[in-house]
C-alpha cells in the first residue's frame, strides 16, 4: 500500500478521492543554471523560428527556440543575433516601431504539468532586453500590443488563471486574466470528439481589449466579447490544432490549422465557414497550415511542408500556390505591403519575397535538412541519450516525431501544451525540431491493445483510413526532412508490444515508399516534395537486448563537459512525472542499410560524410581543454556518486551516514550535478518509504542550491509532505496507542491503520478518543506553515497553485484558522470555470455549511448490519442492498465489459465491492494463447509467487485512492489486479 504520492491522480465519485496535480514553475535564471548546451550560438543558428515582425521594409525581428532573436536593419540582407538573456523557447514577437517591442514564450517546469510565461521588453530595438519576471503567467503562445501600454496575450491555462487569455494596460509589467464563461453542454457524438478538458490557446487576434477570437488544440475555437472568453458557436473541428487567427475589422477574419484547414468568419469569430473557393488541388490533403498574414482582401498561407505559399487576392474567391524552393516547415509569415514579405520556420530559415509571394529567396538558415530523424510512439519512448550524442555532441541536425497522442479519450493532465513541452525537452538535447502528430490518438494508459485495435482507434478519427493516413504521413515527413538515418521502435513479432511493432513496420515501409517516385505521387506533383532515400534505418531495442550498435550513456563528452546521461537529465524531467535514471546502455539494430556492404555497419554515420557547417550538420564548438588529469578527476567523482547511490538503494537504513557522505561529496560536483544527485537520493528514499530521510535530503537541496531547477519541486514536495495527515499517521508508527481517533483533521473518522510485526496493515476498531503524540503533529504542521511562507516568497507562482494551497488549507484547519482556508476556497471557486479543483472547493464550502444538496457526486455508503463474507462473490445480502455505481468509459465502448462499485461500512471497517468483467478477446499473461511462430498453443507459464506491493502497472487492476484529510496531494493508494495480487 502506497501512503504518500504526488503527481497525476484521479477524480472519482468516492468520498473526496482527489485530483493530484503538480504545478511548478522556474525562473529564467534557474533554467540557465541547468547548464544545457542549448544556448550556444551554434545551436541558436538552427533553432526553429516561431514568429516574425517587420515595422517597415528594413527593420524586422524573428524569434524562436533557445531564446533566439534575430534582427535586421536592411530588409534581411544581413541578420544579427541579439542576446535575449533567456534560453527558453520564444513563440511570439511584436514591435510598434524600430525601438519598442516585446517578445514572449513559455518554459515548461520539471516533473509538473505546468508552464511559466516569459515576457521580454526592449526600448532600443533589441540591443538590450528586459525580462518581466514574477508575472505569475502560464506559458504564452502569442503577444500583441495596440500601443506602448495596451496589449494582450494568450497561452496555457492556470488554475487561478483559467481563461488562457490576458490583457495589460501598463506595457506588460502586469496582466489581468479575462473572465471565462460558464461551460456549455456539448452534444457531440461519443467516440469521435475529444473531451473538452481545460486547454489553453495557441492562436488569437483582438480588435480591442474586450473583443477578439481565440483558438487552440483539438479544433477548439472561442470568442471574446466584453472581456469574457466563451466557446464559438461553430462545432469543433476534430483533432486538428488551430494554429493562427487574423481578424479584419469591422467583422471578418481568417482561421487556419492542421489538415489544410482554412476558415472564414463574418462575425469576428463567433461562427466559421469555409472560403468561397476550394484550395488548389492537393494542398488540403498534403499541408498543415501554421502561418497566415492578411492585407485587405489579400491573404497568404504557409505551413508544413514549406514548399508552397498559398495566396488569394480576392478574399478566397480564387487561390494560387507558389513554390518557395524550400522544404522545411514555415511557422510564421508577414508582409509590410502587397509586395514585400518574410517567412520564418524550422532550422532558423528566413525567406523573403519582393513580388507578393510569387518567388522566394532564402536569406538565412542553420540547415536545410535533417541528418537523423526519429519516429516514436510517445515522448517517453525517445532515446534521449542517443540524440544528445548525435545532435548536441556531434552536431548532426536531428528531428524527432512523436506519432501518437493521448489526450483524446482522457483529458490531458498537463495545463501546458504537450507538444511545446515535448519540444522544449528535445531542444535541450540539441534536436533542431520536434513534433507530435495530430491524427493518431491512443487509448488511455494501461490498455495493451492489439495492433488491429490500435488501428481501429485511428480509423475512428480518420474516416476509416487510420493506417493509410499514418503511412502517407511518414512518407511525407521523410521526404520533407530528407534524413540520412532513421531511428524507430524495434519489431515485436511475438506480440509483446503490438503498437511498437506496428510503428516499426510502418516506418520500414515508409522509408521504402519515400524513395519510390510512383508512390504517393501527389506529394511530389502537388506538394513539391521530391523522393528521398534514407541510407539507414535503425530499431531501438529493449533494455538488455543485443544490438549491432550501442550507446553508453555515461560516456563523457569533452565538448559538452558532461556525460550524455547528464545532458539528457533536464529533458527527462520535462517528459516524466517522476525521477527516472538513464539506462546504462542503449542498443540499436541496423534494419536497413543502403550503403556498400559492411561500410555502414560500424556506427550510425559510418560511411556517411556530412561536413560541419553543411546542409545537415551544424558547426561544432572547439573541443574544451580537458587534460587527462581533469578527465580522471571527473570519472572519479562519477564513480563516487554512483557507489554512494547504489549503497543507498541497498541499505536505506544507513541514511544518516549516507547523508553526511553525500554532503561532503557535493563539493566535488557542479551545482547542477549536485542538485540532481540530491534529488535522485531523495527520490530513492521516498520510493522506499523513508520519507523523513527524503525530506532531509530535499531540505539540503533547497538550502544549498536555492536557484536549482529542482529546488522549487523540492519545496512543493516538502509542503505536501509536512501537511499530510496520512504521512503523519504512518510516521508515528509504534508511538501510536491502539485506541482512539485518527489524527486526520477530520473527527468523523473512527478507524486507524497500525503496523504489526508481520508487515501487514490491520484496521482496528476504535471506541475511545486517541491520545497521540500531538507535539510531533504540531511540529509538522508548523513546519508546513513556515515552508508555505517560504514558498510564497521564493516562488509565488507555485504557492498560488491548488496542489499547494489545498495542503496549506489543511494546515490552516489544524492550526485553528479555518477562515484562511475558506478565503482560498472562495477565491478558487470564483476564478475557475468548473474544473475539478473548483468543484472540490465548492465541496469544502458545503462541508463547512452543509445546506442543500452537496455540489459534488456522492456515493451512499450503506451501514452494514452484519459483516460480508470476503470470498470474492458479491452475493451477500449487504451487496444486494447497497446501491451500485456504474463505471463507464468516455467513449461508451465498454458495454460488453461493464464495471460497478459499491460501498458499505460498520464500526470497524469500510467495505468496497467492485465487479469488473473481462473484455472479450483480451487474454491475461497467465492464460494460454497461440504461439504466432508455429500456431501451437503456448505452454501455460509457471505460476509466480505472490509478493507484497508488486508492480501492477501493466496489469488489469482496480485502484483505490483514499484522501483522509482532503489535501488533494497525499493519499492511501490500494490496488488489486486480476490475479488477486495487492
Amino acid at each position: 500500500m502506497k501512503m504518500f504520492a504526488h503527481g497525476k491522480g484521479l477524480v472519482t465519485v468516492t468520498v473526496f478521492v482527489v485530483l493530484v496535480v503538480q504545478s511548478i514553475a522556474a525562473t529564467p535564471q534557474q533554467q540557465e543554471s541547468s547548464q544545457q548546451p542549448a544556448a550556444s550560438p551554434q545551436m541558436q543558428a538552427d533553432a526553429r523560428l516561431n514568429d516574425v515582425c517587420f515595422v517597415d521594409a528594413q527593420n524586422g525581428w524573428a524569434v524562436g527556440d533557445r531564446g533566439t532573436i534575430w534582427q535586421t536593419a536592411d530588409g534581411g540582407r544581413n541578420w544579427r543575433l541579439q542576446p535575449s538573456g533567456v534560453v527558453c523557447n520564444l513563440s511570439s514577437v511584436c514591435f510598434l516601431d524600430e525601438n519598442t517591442g516585446w517578445a514572449a514564450g513559455r518554459m515548461a517546469t520539471p516533473y509538473s504539468h505546468s508552464s511559466r510565461g516569459i515576457v521580454l521588453f526592449t526600448t532600443d530595438g533589441g540591443r538590450t532586453w528586459r525580462v518581466f519576471d514574477r508575472l505569475l503567467l502560464p506559458g504564452l503562445a502569442k503577444i500583441r500590443f495596440f500601443d506602448t501600454r495596451n496589449g494582450w496575450a494568450v497561452g496555457d491555462v492556470g488554475t487561478v488563471l483559467p481563461s488562457g487569455a490576458f490583457t495589460t494596460k501598463d506595457g506588460g509589467r502586469s496582466w489581468r486574466p479575462l473572465v471565462t464563461a460558464k461551460p456549455r453542454l456539448q452534444t457531440e457524438q461519443a467516440g469521435r470528439t475529444p473531451r473538452a478538458g481545460k486547454m489553453g490557446w495557441e492562436a488569437a487576434d483582438f480588435i480591442d481589449h474586450n473583443t477578439g477570437a481565440v483558438a487552440g488544440r483539438m479544433g477548439r475555437a472561442g470568442v471574446v466579447r466584453r472581456g469574457v472568453v466563451d466557446e464559438a458557436d461553430s462545432p469543433r473541428l476534430g483533432l486538428r490544432g488551430l494554429k493562427d487567427i487574423v481578424l479584419v475589422p469591422p467583422s471578418w477574419g481568417w482561421l487556419i490549422g492542421d489538415g489544410g484547414l482554412v476558415m472564414m468568419t463574418g462575425d469576428l469569430g463567433l461562427t466559421w465557414q469555409t472560403p468561397p473557393a476550394e484550395l488548389p488541388a492537393g494542398i488540403a490533403q498534403n499541408f498543415d497550415f501554421e502561418a497566415i498574414t492578411v492585407r485587405g482582401p489579400r491573404c497568404w498561407l504557409a505551413g508544413t511542408p514549406g514548399t508552397r505559399v498559398v495566396v488569394t487576392d480576392d478574399a478566397g474567391q480564387n487561390w494560387r500556390a507558389f513554390p518557395t524552393g524550400h522544404n522545411l516547415p514555415i511557422c510564421a509569415i508577414t508582409f509590410v505591403d502587397d509586395n514585400n514579405g518574410w517567412a520564418v520556420g524550422a532550422m532558423g530559415a528566413i525567406l523573403a519575397t519582393s513580388d507578393g509571394g510569387q518567388s522566394w529567396k532564402l536569406q538565412h538558415t542553420g540547415g536545410k535538412r535533417a541528418a537523423v530523424m526519429g519516429f516514436f510512439s510517445r515522448p517517453k519512448d525517445v532515446p534521449l541519450e542517443l540524440f544528445a550524442r548525435l545532435s548536441a555532441d556531434d552536431g548532426y541536425l536531428g528531428v524527432v516525431e512523436v506519432l501518437n497522442r493521448r489526450d483524446v479519450e482522457v483529458a490531458a493532465v498537463s495545463r501546458a501544451c504537450p507538444a511545446e513541452r515535448f519540444h522544449q525537452a528535445m531542444t535541450n538535447i540539441g534536436v533542431s525540431d520536434s513534433r507530435i502528430a495530430w491524427r493518431f490518438p491512443l487509448r488511455q494508459p494501461g490498455l495493451n491493445l492489439s495492433a488491429q485495435a490500435t488501428i481501429d482507434t485511428w480509423n475512428d478519427v480518420n474516416d476509416g483510413r487510420g493506417f493509410e493516413n499514418l503511412q502517407a504521413y511518414l512518407v511525407r515527413q521523410i521526404r520533407l526532412w530528407r534524413p540520412e538515418v532513421v531511428v524507430t521502435h524495434g519489431a515485436s513479432p511475438r506480440g509483446d508490444n503490438p503498437r511498437y511493432h506496428l510503428i516499426n513496420q510502418a516506418v520500414l515501409e515508409a522509408a521504402r515508399l519515400a524513395a519510390d517516385p510512383t508512390s504517393h505521387a501527389q506529394q511530389i506533383t502537388e506538394a513539391g516534395l521530391e523522393p528521398w532515400d534514407a541510407k539507414k534505418v535503425y530499431a531501438s531495442l529493449d533494455w538488455g537486448d543485443e544490438g549491432s550498435t550501442r550507446v553508453t550513456t555515461a560516456e563523457f563528452s569533452q565538448q559538452l563537459g558532461a556525460s550524455f546521461a547528464e545532458i539528457s537529465a533536464a529533458s527527462r524531467e520535462l517528459i516524466d512525472d517522476r525521477f527516472k535514471m538513464s539506462p546504462e546502455m542503449l542498443a540499436f539494430r541496423l534494419m536497413v542499410n543502403h550503403l556498400a556492404e559492411n561500410v555502414g555497419e560500424k556506427d550510425f554515420f559510418s560511411g556517411i560524410a556530412l561536413q560541419p557547417g553543411g546542409d545537415a550538420r551544424r558547426r561544432i564548438n572547439a573541443t574544451k581543454d580537458a587534460t587527462a588529469t581533469s578527465l580522471q578527476e571527473l570519472a572519479r567523482r562519477r564513480r563516487n556518486v554512483k557507489a554512494v547511490l547504489a549503497r543507498c538503494d541497498k541499505n536505506m537504513l544507513s541514511g544518516k551516514s549516507l547523508l553526511a557522505e553525500v554532503g561532503e561529496m557535493m563539493r566535488d560536483l557542479s551545482g547542477d550535478q549536485a542538485g540532481r544527485v540530491l534529488f535522485q537520493l531523495a527520490d530513492s528514499y521516498r520510493a522506499s518509504g523513508h520519507w523523513e530521510m527524503a525530506a532531509e535530503v530535499l531540505q539540503l537541496l533547497v538550502e544549498r542550491y536555492p536557484k536549482h531547477p529542482l529546488a522549487e519541486t523540492a519545496m512543493v514536495w516538502l509542503v505536501q509532505y509536512y501537511s499530510s495527515a496520512e504521512a503523519d499517521w504512518r510516521l508515528q508508527g509504534s508511538q501510536r496507542q491502539t485506541t482512539g481517533r485518527m489524527s486526520s483533521g477530520d473527527p468523523s473518522v473512527r478507524a486507524a491503520v497500525v503496523d504489526d510485526p508481520s508487515g501487514k496493515a490491520k484496521l482496528l476498531r476504535k471506541k475511545s478518543t486517541l491520545s497521540i503524540d500531538t507535539s510531533q503533529q504540531k511540529d509538522r504542521i508548523e513546519t508546513a506553515a513556515k515552508l508555505g511562507e517560504q514558498l510564497e516568497r521564493a516562488y509565488p507562482e507555485a504557492y498560488a497553485r491548488p496542489d499547494v494551497r489545498y495542503p496549506l488549507a489543511v494546515v490552516d484547519r489544524m492550526r485553528g484558522l479555518p477562515q484562511n482556508a475558506r478565503r482560498f476556497f472562495i477565491q478558487l471557486r470564483q476564478s475557475s470555470d468548473g474544473d475539478a479543483w473548483s468543484i472540490r472547493a465548492k465541496g469544502e464550502e458545503w462541508l463547512a455549511e452543509p445546506k442543500g444538496l452537496p455540489p459534488v457526486p456522492v456515493v451512499h455508503c450503506l451501514a452494514a448490519g452484519r459483516k460480508p463474507r470476503l470470498d470474492g462473490d458479491l452475493d451477500d445480502s449487504l451487496w444486494q442492498q447497497a446501491g451500485p455505481v456504474q463505471l463507464t468509459s468516455d467513449r461508451s465502448d465498454d458495454k460488453k465489459w461493464p464495471a460497478k462499485v459499491m460501498l458499505a461500512r460498520d464500526d470497524e471497517f469500510l467495505y468496497l465491492g467492485v465487479e469488473c468483467r473481462q473484455a472479450p478477446g483480451v487474454q491475461y499473461g497467465n492464460q494460454k494463447k497461440a504461439d504466432p511462430k508455429d500456431g501451437e498453443p503456448e505452454k501455460e507459464k509457471p505460476k509466480v509467487v505472490r509478493t507484497r506491493d508488486a508492480d501492477l502497472s501493466a496489469r488489469d487492476r482496480v485502484d483505490i485512492y483514499l484522501d483522509i484529510d482532503r489535501d488533494h496531494a497525499s493519499y492511501y493508494h490500494l490496488a488489486i489486479d486480476h490475479r488477486g495480487w495487492p
